[in-house]
């Protein structure tokens, strides 16, 4: 990274969208998901291998946010889990209900990891 030309982020970081804002956008990510899709779908017979080795470890990772949704004020949590350095799940969901304080939403998201 050295002699690389640093400049500004080009978007506003703290930009929160809505579901009245342009669905130009929204068929952009329809579009992108839709070919996401279709390469999954051609990869259905793939697996991960991993060989056996002493440390052998599983991890797992939480995390949200509080009342992230400008619409309905719900917020969303997601997990990943790994073995070794492979992602073997992951999950991003939005809550079913609206949290009144930053740790109960970080409880909702600790409880739904544990039950994958």
């Amino acid at each position: 990274m050295q002699g690389c030309k640093i400049f500004s982020t080009p978007m506003n970081t703290n930009e929160k969208l809505r579901f009245e804002d342009d669905t130009e956008v929204a068929d952009h990510h329809f579009g992108a998901m839709k070919r996401v899709l279709h390469y999954l779908a051609g990869t259905q017979d793939y697996g991960i291998w991993v060989s056996k080795t002493k440390d052998f470890r599983l991890k797992g990772y939480t995390d949200s946010d509080w009342a992230g949704s400008v619409d309905d004020m719900r917020s969303t949590s997601g997990n990943c889990f790994t073995l070794e350095i492979a992602v073997i799940a992951w999950s991003s969901k939005k809550q079913a209900s609206v949290a009144l304080s930053s740790t109960e939403v970080e409880y909702v998201a600790a409880a739904a990891a544990a039950s994958c």
